[in-house]
């Protein structure tokens, strides 16, 4: 799955100034629920109006100080709104005290205030939503139930989020509660015995679940009528990607971890004791597309469907996850042999509620007399399936369609020859002795070509008549004018 997504896009580095630690790409999330009621769970999988989520989200390592506090409200289709994330940062050492009330919001946000490179606005806006979380967590008494963690690692054009690809590797579910008479987070907001040690061997069967697949999510944005590209629609067809709508890592840990407290259980629990894997489908996903100029739009913030979607934000500010205005797209999720596969598929520019079932077929329907790489038909020119064969065998030769993999048999010898010459001895003089056969052979087949006889062009006979090739023009009929070229040209 890499490999192939390794064609189409490079891996989004973050901060290119510093060297790669796999530490980086560890993402660790805390969600909250009532052990009692498990209402947010509830709220969740049944999508009711308003469900929220509330999680505490951290990036890298356990000695990363700065957490985010993120709350995701559902919002219905027939109210018109959007479903919203919204999140804002503290320090991990505040964290204990501002999930019990102990900690006022205004002096959370104190220091950011006086450092002044946030602005009144988006201090404002953190506060009102550190107060509705921290309201919700005391009188709803609320709790860590469920630890997320995996490895994330993001595909994207730098600047440029038409497409975006996520993989989640190594995903494991982990109990945060402190129920059946065990204190695993104690009255901390997570559990201290455990950091970002995948495959977390020292933890009890009961108290950990490790997800048999990845997680491949896609977000695409295009403009209305635009297709999805055609290599994300293959990719989506093939044999790597099973469909599974909805899925929720918080969901499907809250079900696994706690199923004598859980009894509403998400619909593809069951397709988890079931082999997906189905026939391999070949010759997808191996050849570059053509490059386009296609503009298209963006999207603000990432769609709710997916639970675990957004991307890493170091200030804070809501901004990681927005570009230019692009609507955000509606998700569904696919999942794999080895794979679990989540697509985005776009909202278009100037469509109203959420198209995620659009079936996007642009591709399918193409109409060679629009293409302008095809030259408009004069009288005694080719026809359209005639044009349409030169074309072919003009890009077969070295058009703009160029292949994956080029003839390497000139450099390979040569890369062996600088081999054997490192090594040296017999193998390098046997390498030498077939490196000059060779080129003499090449040298002799040359000159065999100029040697070898060849068929000699028959000049075209003269046609008296009217018209046709070769016509001939007696010389008192010919003329001779001179055109001045126009300015510029």
């Amino acid at each position: 799955m890499k490999g192939i997504t390794f064609l189409h896009l490079p891996v989004l580095v973050f901060n290119p100034r510093k060297e790669f630690d796999e530490r980086d790409s560890a993402i660790s999330s805390i969600y909250y629920d009532n052990p009692n009621t498990w209402e947010l769970y509830t709220g969740r999988l049944k999508k009711t109006e308003g469900a929220e989520a509330i999680r505490l989200r951290w990036y890298g390592g356990m000695e990363n100080d700065q957490i985010f506090v993120e709350r995701k409200t559902h919002r219905e289709d027939w109210t018109g709104e959007k479903s919203v994330k919204a999140r804002f940062p503290i320090k991990e050492k505040y964290v204990n005290a501002f999930m019990s009330g102990a900690m006022t919001v205004e002096s959370i946000f104190e220091k950011a205030r006086k450092d002044g490179k946030k602005s009144e606005q988006q201090i404002a806006d953190w506060e009102q939503l550190a107060r509705e979380v921290q309201y919700r967590v005391i009188t709803r008494k609320l709790e860590p139930v469920t630890r997320s963690f995996y490895h994330r690692t993001a595909f994207q054009l730098p600047g440029d989020a038409r497409v975006r690809i996520s993989l989640d590797t190594e995903l494991t579910l982990i109990r945060e509660d402190n129920m059946d008479g065990r204190r695993r987070s104690g009255n901390n907001w997570r559990r201290m015995d455990i950091g970002i040690d995948y495959p977390f061997l020292q933890l009890p069967a009961q108290d950990v679940e490790r997800f048999p697949y990845a997680i491949l999510e896609v977000k695409l944005q295009t403009q209305a009528g635009q297709s999805s590209p055609h290599w994300i629609r293959e990719l989506i067809s093939s044999h790597l990607v099973e469909a599974v709508p909805k899925f929720s890592k918080f969901i499907h840990g809250t079900a696994n971890l706690f199923p004598d407290q859980i009894h509403l259980l998400p619909f593809w629990m069951p397709q988890m004791d079931v082999d997906i894997r189905k026939p391999i489908t070949r010759g997808f996903g191996i050849e570059r597309p053509v490059q386009t100029s296609q503009s298209t739009s963006e999207n603000p913030l990432d769609d709710d469907d997916d639970d675990d979607d957004d991307e890493s934000d170091e200030d804070g500010d809501g901004d990681g996850d927005k570009r230019d205005g692009r609507r955000p797209s509606s998700s569904t999720l696919h999942e794999t042999n080895g794979i679990i596969f989540q697509s985005h598929q776009p909202h278009r520019q100037g469509e109203e509620g959420g198209g995620g079932d659009d079936d996007d077929d642009g591709d399918d329907d193409y109409d060679p007399s629009q293409d302008p790489n095809i030259p408009e038909a004069t009288g005694n020119a080719l026809d359209i399936e005639e044009r349409i064969a030169a074309q072919r065998r003009l890009m077969d030769i070295g058009g703009d369609d160029y292949p994956l993999y080029d003839s390497e048999d000139e450099s390979s010898g040569q890369d062996d020859l600088e081999e054997a010459k490192r090594i040296g001895g017999w193998h390098y003089r046997a390498k030498l002795a077939q490196h000059y056969m060779r080129a003499a052979g090449r040298s002799t087949l040359t000159a065999m070509k100029f040697v070898a006889p060849v068929p000699r062009p028959t000049a075209m006979p003269t046609n008296n008549g009217v018209g046709g090739v070769g016509r001939f023009i007696p010389p008192d009929q010919m003329q001779v004018k001179r055109f001045k070229a126009p300015k510029g040209k």
